[in-house]
């Protein structure tokens, strides 16, 4: 082998390049510390639910025309009654009827056709979770009891017995403002 720059081989040439290339193309790691930063948005939503129904009152009650939003019951023997405002497949049609309950204790019941009775009632209970009430139907009147009388999420809620021209009813009703 000639000898190469002052004495060097070819071979030794080649390898001391082929040392520096490696030296110079090598990677070098690094020990790179990271932190993980997890961000956390916490939303924090409180609802003011109503645990237990309010008592009604004379404010509450007298408030509004009081519509049907849900009824069902028995009448006589075993006529169901069920009627969902909205709904289909109701027994009954109480779209139009609606009551209202004045302060000095009068008020108007309107029927589906819209006809208007006028009406009588009061509290039965010291506690106002029971009224009584007669609307003077033509020929007809009729007095009708509702008792475990509440008011929640803006509803009143009752059970309603009465009878009619010898029939007897029970229904559990719901009604909301008109």
């Amino acid at each position: 082998m000639k000898k190469f720059y002052g004495g060097l081989s070819l071979i030794a040439f080649i390898v001391m390049l082929s040392a520096l290339q490696v030296s110079v193309v090598s990677c070098t790691k690094e020990s790179v510390d990271t932190v993980t930063v997890i961000q956390k948005d916490t939303v924090i939503r409180k609802d003011t639910i109503i645990q237990k129904d309010t008592t009604v009152n004379m404010q509450i009650i007298t408030a509004n025309p009081w519509k049907i939003q849900e009824i069902r019951g028995v009448k006589g023997t075993n006529k169901t009654i069920y009627y969902l405002r909205g709904a289909t497949g109701n027994t009954d049609n109480f779209d139009n009827e609606y009551i209202v309950f004045n302060t000095d204790k009068t008020g108007t019941y309107t029927d589906n056709n819209g006809g208007k009775s006028n009406l009588t009632w009061d509290f039965a209970t010291a506690d106002s979770s029971r009224i009584v009430y007669t609307v003077s139907f033509p020929g007809n009147p009729v007095t009708l009891n509702w008792s475990n009388l509440s008011f929640k999420d803006g509803r009143l809620k009752y059970e309603e017995y009465y009878t009619n021209a010898g029939v007897n009813v029970h229904s559990y009703g719901i009604r909301i403002p008109k």
